[in-house]
């Protein structure tokens, strides 16, 4: 969008034009002319404007866009880590293993007649129906045992005990067996998964059955977590996280093989669904709130290796359109996550290289 934007100004009954500094709140004079500036927007964009007459070393200096050379290929290979609420209180990139609860599977009865192959990760569980978890939503009244599918967040490392299960149970990632609790309440552990997953789309199966009483899933699975590298950037709903609402840790490492006083460096997001943090070797940079991602790295480069650490997140639209409760719910799910394409761009007051 090309707008003219008008500043802040006044005219008095003479035609002389004031101009209002609208942070200091002092008034200039700008005799008979009055002023616009030419501004070019993209969609949601948004723009600071600085008004002098002066231009000195203290200013910040404008780096037109079309000066700016992308200096990296935008298709790298990112780790990814889901982190829950393991951000809430502080956060530093060496985050260790974070908890996750897994809220979304699907489900049916079983009807004492067996359903072969309903445990393995290519089982055709659509027709089934879906269900969360929370405030006992996957309870259910049935004289027969009740089958529950899910897909574990990437990077699932483990399953904590007790589960949050009414009665007996049985459950496997991936079609192996790895837990089967009959009788005594389940001590507090963890089911060790790291023999059985592969990172992305491990699906957990999980068989309840109670002899008297509701049988099923009454809270959500709380899943330990820890990094696993992707080979590019899609939204997190092809990561089967269509129901996550939170963080998402991104790390990669940039290089940046000259460097030197007269160049500027900026990193370009492209896409992002809806908000990020960028750290640089352990530095916050900054936080992006709304497009155009693009913020400058030039303070925190460093020549060589550059680690780069994003902190994504998306809105709470995500838990709403399907945590329904009082007067919240049925709300729509968002497209969620980094999107890209990232780039590290480059300009030098000298000319671009």
């Amino acid at each position: 969008m090309d707008c003219r934007l008008a500043l802040p100004h006044a005219q008095t009954p003479s035609g002389e034009w004031l101009r209002l500094e609208t942070e200091t709140g002092r008034i200039e004079s700008l005799g008979d002319t009055q002023v616009s500036v030419p501004v070019v927007l993209t969609p949601h964009a948004s723009a600071v404007l600085l008004c002098t007459s002066q231009v000195g070393p203290g200013l910040p200096h404008h780096k037109p866009a079309n000066e700016l050379k992308p200096t990296l290929p935008p298709d790298r290979p990112w780790t990814i880590q889901v982190v829950g609420d393991a951000l809430d209180e502080g956060w530093s990139p060496a985050v260790g293993d974070t908890v996750v609860e897994l809220p979304a599977f699907r489900h049916r009865a079983r009807e004492f007649q067996p359903v072969s192959g309903w445990e393995q990760r290519d089982y055709d569980d659509t027709s089934w129906e879906q269900v969360y978890t929370v405030r006992a939503g996957a309870m259910f009244v049935h004289a027969s045992p009740v089958l529950l599918r899910g897909v574990l967040p990437p990077g699932a490392k483990a399953i904590e005990t007790p589960l949050g299960v009414t009665g007996e149970y049985v459950l496997c990632v991936n079609g192996v067996e790895l837990d089967k609790h009959l009788g005594s309440p389940a001590q507090p552990g963890r089911i060790d998964l790291s023999k059985v997953t592969t990172g992305l789309s491990d699906v957990v199966a999980l068989e309840t059955t109670s002899h008297s009483g509701p049988a099923g899933l009454q809270s959500p699975l709380r899943v330990v977590c820890g990094p696993v590298q992707v080979e590019r950037l899609e939204p997190w709903s092809k990561w089967n996280l269509p129901w996550y609402c939170g963080r998402v840790l991104y790390r990669t490492e940039i290089k940046v093989p000259e460097f030197d006083q007269a160049q500027s460096w900026f990193l370009d997001l492209g896409e992002v669904q809806h908000y990020a943090e960028v750290w640089l070797n352990g530095k916050l940079v900054g936080t992006l709130l709304w497009p155009p991602y693009r913020i400058e790295l030039t303070p925190h480069v460093k020549k060589d290796k550059n680690e780069l650490v994003l902190v994504v997140s998306n809105s709470l639209a995500n838990r709403f359109a399907w945590d329904v409760w009082g007067t919240r719910g049925a709300g729509k799910a968002e497209p969620s996550g980094l999107l890209g394409p990232v780039r590290l761009l480059m300009t030098s007051t000298g000319g671009t290289k």
